[in-house]
Formats: C-alpha cells, sequence, structure tokens
C-alpha cells in the first residue's frame, strides 16, 4: 500500500465527526479505484462512534476456485471438558461414541495445493489440543487480505469482512468469498461438557450432551434439550428445547425455551 494512500485513509478515519461521505471523499483522492469503503455497525446500537474499514478488492475466479474439507482429532481423556474459544466463525456441535474430539472446517483456495490439514488449520486460525484433562479449541480471525487495512470498533473488536476467506496454493489469504458461511464443526463424545465463547458468530447444540455454559456475543444460539444451562448474552437470541436447570443473563435479545424446571434470570 502506498504511504500517501495509508495516511490519507487514516487522516479521515481517525477524526472525532467522522462519517460516511469523508471517508469515500478519502478513498477516492488516493487515486485507487481497487479501494472500497465499508460501513460497520451505527453508533445508535453500541454507543460509539461509527468507525470504518477499506480493503482491496480482489476479483476471485470462479472457475479456479477449489476446495477442501480439513480436520483434525485427539483422543478426549475421560469426563473431560471441552472449552470452545471462538469468532466469526459459526460452530455447530455434533456428537459420537468415541472416546474423541473432532475439529473440520472447509477451506478454499485457488491452483494446486499440497498443504496438510494441520497446516490449512493454522493457516485459517483453528486449533484443537489437550490441556490437562481437558480440550481445548481456539478458532480465530483470518488476517486481512494483503494491502488491507482493519479499523477497530469502538468495543475493541476488528472487522475484516464478511464470507470465507479464500487462499493461493502456498496458503496466502488473497481475498474472500462473500456468499459462503465461515462454519467450524465440533464433534465431541455424547454426555460432555461443554464451556463456549463465542463472538459475531451462531452456535447450534444438540440434545445428547452434558451441562452447557456459553457465552455469547452479537450471534444466535440453537440449541436441543439441555440438563443445565448457564448462559450470558448480549445482542444475541437464544431457542432452546427443555432444560433442567438454567442460569441466564440476557442483555438485548431474545429468550425461548419449551420448558424449564429451574430457572434463575437476570435480564436487562
Amino acid at each position: 500500500m502506498k504511504p500517501f494512500m495509508r495516511n490519507t485513509i487514516l487522516a479521515v478515519l481517525l477524526m472525532g465527526t467522522v462519517n460516511f461521505t469523508q471517508a469515500q471523499q478519502a478513498v477516492k483522492a488516493a487515486a485507487r479505484p481497487s479501494v472500497s469503503v465499508t460501513q460497520l455497525a451505527p453508533a445508535a446500537e453500541f454507543g460509539s462512534a461509527n468507525r470504518y474499514y477499506y480493503t482491496t478488492d480482489r476479483e476471485i475466479n470462479e472457475a479456479d476456485l477449489k476446495s477442501k474439507e480439513v480436520s483434525k482429532e485427539i483422543t478426549a481423556p475421560k469426563g473431560a471438558d471441552v472449552f470452545i474459544e471462538n469468532s466469526s466463525r459459526g460452530i455447530v456441535i455434533k456428537t459420537w461414541d468415541q472416546p474423541k474430539v473432532k475439529v473440520t472446517t472447509t477451506v478454499y483456495f485457488e491452483g494446486d495445493s499440497k498443504l496438510s490439514d494441520e497446516e490449512w488449520l493454522e493457516k485459517v486460525n483453528l486449533s484443537l489440543k489437550t490441556l490437562g484433562s481437558a480440550i481445548k479449541i481456539k478458532s480465530g480471525t483470518i488476517s486481512s487480505t494483503p494491502g488491507a487495512y482493519t479499523i477497530y470498533d469502538g468495543r475493541g473488536f476488528s472487522y475484516n469482512g464478511s464470507g470465507v476467506a479464500v487462499f493461493n496454493a502456498e496458503g496466502q489469504n488473497i481475498g474472500t468469498k462473500s456468499n459462503m458461511k465461515r462454519i467450524v464443526t465440533v464433534t465431541v463424545p455424547a454426555g460432555s461438557k461443554l464451556d463456549i465463547e463465542s463472538r459475531y458468530a451462531d452456535v447450534q447444540l444438540p440434545g445428547n450432551i452434558g451441562d452447557v455454559n456459553v457465552d455469547i456475543a452479537n450471534g444466535n444460539l440453537e440449541a436441543e434439550n439441555i440438563g443445565k444451562l448457564v448462559l450470558r448474552s448480549k445482542y444475541s437470541n437464544a431457542n432452546v428445547g427443555d432444560v433442567k436447570t438454567a442460569e441466564l443473563e440476557f442483555t438485548n435479545g431474545r429468550f425461548s425455551a419449551n420448558m424449564i424446571d429451574d430457572l434463575d434470570i437476570d435480564s436487562k
């Protein structure tokens, strides 16, 4: 990225009274037609000044685009808790009768790649490891396309576009495919206890799991029957089946359930 362009954009974006028109004018002034500006969430919703980011528009050749399902599994200690830390990817939980935990996702790339599943998981910032008697899964965001620049919003979170990342054969991020969703499937032993922290993504839970602790923001929770549910939710909606015991902290969202035997709720 040329220095004069970076300085022009930042000069506008860092102003306290920045608006979308100013950001667009700054882009035009930089005289680079391949740059676009996207407006983030309105200030009225989050109580902070609007923020913008710009990124290069990379034309993805659909004819050259390939996909591959990549996965990793590890043996789970008996009775192990499963911790999931996630940002910006939909999480789908499944169960099986094996004493293993498995993560699966799909990568998209151009050309002929010889990268292994382990290498692809590192490229997409998805990890699975044993920590003592527990299993930890971390699903993070992918770095922006080379030449792109990301602005943080007023709450300290960054945005670098929607859709799935597209890579070249060497695993370098070259753009995004906007009509696809980022999904990670996590398969755990039936009856597992889950502790999930998720931001900007939806979470789906099956019915044959153990106790569940969910901390979710800016996403939706869909769950079947649960024995014990501890839910902390902000700017999210939750829909669950039957719950024996529920402890809920809810801010700005909707919650619905079929039947709850014992409920403790704090709702704002």
